[in-house]
This record gives structure tokens, C-alpha cells and sequence, in this order.
């Protein structure tokens, strides 16, 4: 987003300043720099109302999805098995909350990936997810790690209810397949289970102990329009 360039921009700014005044002694220059401003305000001017209206695109999906959820949520845990974003997923209540719609008693998201994912159901209370090029891909998904710390196999996060293993990295550091054990069947009325499907959030289908489902990418012109 621009606004994360704001403070760096100060300091070009100035640079750009330096280097005109650089370029005012030398007449072809300073013919350059003066075409240089001009397409440069142009395609602002151009550019500006589609960078401005991709916010509310983003926006208008994440309110989608959270309100795909239903109006009552009830006292279940909300368990995403797979979104798009860590915005369309760990901000739903946020989005909930200012539509004044209700907003999960407790959630678990269990990954966020554009690509395929595979979930296998090793067991009653057991599901093992692979993501296709593995999860963290996307730049944006620096919000919720640092690049720096690696997520090796074994790596482990209890939770009260659930607690996931890496069992699987990329030669990065990123996890690729993940285990999500919870404390109590899958089947428990306390559980809710969804996952994102083209537009919105839908129903996810259990599969049986052994068992395997697809779920298939997110295409961004699904998901803004």
C-alpha cells in the first residue's frame, strides 16, 4: 500500500530535488526531468482512481466472507480449514463486529493459501493439510511471520483446544504440510468447520478416517469480484 512509503518517499523527495538542481545546468537534462514530471503526473492522475478503488474491492470481498457465515454464529468453535488471507480469516470478527453481525465464540484457523490444499483425516480427531507451494508464499503473509524464523518439521503450537506439528517444510523454512489435532472428535456439535470456496465461505464436508479432499485455489477475480 502507498501508505508504506510515505516516510521513505520524504527522502527521495529530497534526493529528487538534488539531483534537479544537478540537472538545471545541463539543458538536455533538464528537458528529461521536465518530461519525467509530466508523465509522472499524468500517470498518477490516470492511475490514481483504480489504486484508490482496489481497497474497496478487498474490502467488499472480506465483508462477503465474513457475512457468508451466516447472521448467528452460535457457541461452536469456528474452525476455517482453509482462506485465502489472514485478513479474510483472523479479521472476520473485526469485519463481523462492524456490520453488527455476531461474531465467533472462539476460532481456529487452520491455514491461508491462494493455492490447492489437501486435507487428510488421519484419525477421529486429526486432520494433516498440504498446501500446494506450501503455506507463507505470498508477500502479504509477512504480516503474520517473519521471514527469518523458519517453521522446520516438528515444529509445534499448543493451543487449549488444538495443537498444530509441522510435519512437513520447504527448503525455506515454510510449512508445507501441517497437523491439526484437536481435543475432541471432529464431529463434536462444538466444532463448525468451513472453508473458502470461490466467493465465500462454505460448509466443509468432514472426510472419513483414511480419507482425502481437494480443496481447490482461489482465483483473485473470484475472490475482488
Amino acid at each position: 500500500n502507498d501508505r508504506l512509503s510515505f516516510f521513505s518517499s520524504l527522502g527521495v523527495t529530497a534526493l529528487v530535488a538534488d539531483l534537479a538542481a544537478r540537472a538545471a545546468a545541463l539543458p538536455r537534462a533538464r528537458r528529461a526531468l521536465a518530461w519525467l514530471l509530466v508523465l509522472r503526473q499524468a500517470a498518477g492522475f490516470v492511475l490514481f482512481p483504480p489504486r484508490a478503488f482496489s481497497g474497496a474491492l478487498l474490502q467488499r470481498a472480506f465483508d462477503r466472507g465474513a457475512a457468508s457465515l451466516g447472521p448467528e454464529l452460535g457457541d461452536a468453535t469456528l474452525v476455517m480449514v482453509n482462506a485465502p488471507s489472514v485478513f479474510a480469516a483472523n479479521l472476520v470478527p473485526v469485519w463481523r463486529r462492524a456490520a453488527g453481525a455476531t461474531v465467533p465464540a472462539k476460532q481456529r484457523v487452520l491455514g491461508t493459501s491462494f493455492g490447492a490444499v489437501e486435507v487428510e483425516r488421519t484419525d477421529a480427531t486429526t486432520l494433516v493439510l498440504r498446501a500446494d507451494g506450501g503455506y507463507l508464499a505470498l508477500g502479504f503473509d509477512e504480516i503474520a511471520w517473519t521471514p527469518t524464523a523458519t517453521r522446520p518439521e516438528g515444529y509445534r503450537v499448543a493451543l487449549d483446544d488444538v495443537t498444530f506439528t509441522v510435519l512437513a517444510a520447504t527448503r525455506d523454512g515454510r510449512p508445507l504440510a501441517v497437523e491439526a489435532r484437536f481435543d475432541r472428535p471432529l464431529e463434536s456439535p462444538t466444532l463448525r468447520f468451513v472453508a473458502w470456496r470461490g466467493t465465500a465461505y462454505v460448509p466443509f464436508e468432514l472426510p472419513a478416517v483414511g480419507e482425502r479432499v481437494a480443496l481447490p485455489g482461489v482465483e483473485i477475480a473470484d475472490l475482488l469480484w
